[in-house]
């Protein structure tokens, strides 16, 4: 809706009905052919030639889009964060493409070095795709489902927008997804069997969005409830332990008090959401934990929390400043809502798992 609207053909609302359409048909069409998917030899090679044929548009679209042709600063505000902690500058009074600063929390830093070592920070959104579906490729799904998740993806407007204007909120989700999988797999329900590197994870996805604490604490509050004193005393030393490591660049580089409270990136990531409602949010997770006890409970939670606040929080701003400046203007980042995605596609393909 918001960009049909930037063009004169077409009404955006027929372009909204005509995409629920075409996503219907193509549900449609997957459901005829699931026996002839279930039953293909040659699923696994065609699966992994589509994915990598998309992985392939993917990188392209990210190295002929210039960066500074697009009104979305995710991109510059990470490469700009990088760039000044490599060069020893205090990195949030630094302004990106659009003259804005950056509101990148410090485990962002490592997560998108790589990347910026290779020209493009960009590259980040096609390498967590890829990772996303070799992960669905080597799951225990169906054909189908393995087939449903990568359609679904593909079918969203939303993940295509992160990846024309490198924006790196979805696959911030994603990382945090699969790294909740990833641990429940490998550990089962000893999953503080590892409480080093547990910590230094969870520490270091922690301080990559805020958002991030919503499904971590689902996964971990219940069990680290369970623990003795001792190890809970020793996880928590190690997480501070941690997160002070993460953030030492940073500190290093901080010129004084005065400068951290004008320039953090708290003020900008709480800019759009209520305080009260944050808070809500934050604390809702640790009374859940203990109905959170499998990888789909912890996607579905995290879906219904995270819904909760995007929508609410869109709700007040549309009573107090408008639909149209909200939703077709900048007065509400409407990119928030597409943090859900991720979950959401977990939790159908969990759902269409088991009905089938």
């Amino acid at each position: 809706m918001k960009y049909g609207a930037r063009q004169t053909s077409v009404s955006e609302f027929f372009i909204l009905f005509s995409y629920i359409l075409m996503v219907v048909c193509a549900y449609s069409f997957l459901v005829k052919i699931r026996k002839f998917v279930e039953n293909i030899s040659s699923f696994n090679k065609l699966y992994l030639t589509v994915a990598l044929f998309c992985l392939f548009i993917f990188i392209t679209i990210t190295y002929i889009v210039d960066g500074n042709s697009v009104n979305v600063d995710r991109w510059s505000a990470m490469e700009v964060f990088i760039n000044n902690i490599l060069n020893g500058n205090y990195p949030y009074n630094q302004t990106d493409h659009l003259g804005k600063t950056s509101s990148n929390l410090p485990g962002l830093f490592y997560i998108g070095l790589p990347f910026y070592v290779l020209g493009n920070v960009g590259l980040l959104q096609p390498l967590v795709f890829s990772a996303f579906i070799y992960v669905l490729f080597k799951s225990e799904f169906s054909n189908y489902n393995k087939l449903l998740g990568l359609v679904f993806l593909l079918l969203s407007p939303a993940f295509f927008w992160e990846i024309l204007v490198k924006s790196d909120l979805m696959s911030n989700v994603f990382i945090v997804l699969l790294f909740i999988w990833y641990w429940r797999v490998k550990f089962k329900e000893e999953t503080f069997t590892k409480p080093e590197l547990l910590a230094l994870m969870v520490s270091l996805l922690v301080l990559t969005r805020g958002i991030t604490i919503i499904p971590l604490t689902l996964f971990l509050f219940n069990d680290f409830l369970s623990l003795t004193i001792k190890k809970q005393l020793y996880f928590v030393c190690l997480l501070v332990v941690f997160s002070i490591i993460i953030c030492l660049p940073i500190f290093l580089n901080l010129p004084d008090y005065e400068t951290l409270i004008t320039h953090n990136p708290f003020n900008h990531q709480t800019r759009y959401a209520p305080k009260k409602l944050i808070i809500i949010s934050l604390i809702i997770p640790f009374l859940i934990s203990k109905y959170s006890n499998s990888f789909y409970l912890v996607a579905r939670n995290s879906m219904f929390i995270l819904l909760g606040l995007a929508v609410i929080t869109l709700a007040i701003n549309i009573l107090e400043e408008g639909w149209y400046n909200n939703v077709y203007g900048i007065l509400f980042d409407i990119s928030y809502i597409s943090m859900i995605l991720p979950f959401l596609i977990i939790c159908l393909l969990y759902e269409s798992n088991n009905l089938n």
